[in-house]
């Protein structure tokens, strides 16, 4: 008898909205492992290289780096 009111729109507002939590509940814990990816882990020693080469530090420092690692 909801349709003599004018609320017809809540017969299907709720199961829209409930597949839509649903889906979206669904959507983020299947797209999750996919997010967390095994990264390569650099070393100390190809992070100075890098830093090296982008000009954060000079040879002199790359050198004690080298020699503390």
């Amino acid at each position: 008898m909801t349709f003599l009111y004018g609320h017809e729109w809540q017969n299907w507002l709720m199961p829209l909205a409930m597949i839509l939590f649903w889906g979206l509940l669904f959507y983020f814990i299947l797209s999750k492992p996919q997010s967390i990816s095994v990264e390569h882990k650099e070393s100390p020693l190809e992070i100075a290289k890098r830093w090296l080469a982008s000009g954060e530090i000079d040879s002199e420092e790359f050198e004690q780096i080298k020699q503390q690692l």
